[in-house]
């Protein structure tokens, strides 16, 4: 697996972000519509760790 060596960093003071679109390098949409956190979509992640893995919802 080759590392990501990638860095975005976004501060946001007062106020919020709301991101409507999110996808992974092969297009699939990443938004979770049924998942709402404070009334909108969650980010839907999938990770592996130690042969475990599970979702992740950021809002």
């Amino acid at each position: 697996m080759s590392e990501i060596n990638d860095r975005l960093e976004l501060v946001i003071p007062h106020g919020k972000l709301v991101v409507g679109q999110a996808y992974c390098p092969n297009g699939c949409s990443l938004m979770a519509p049924a998942r709402r956190i404070h009334g909108h979509p969650a980010i839907h992640l999938r990770a592996t760790y130690q042969q475990r893995s599970g979702s992740i919802y950021l809002d």
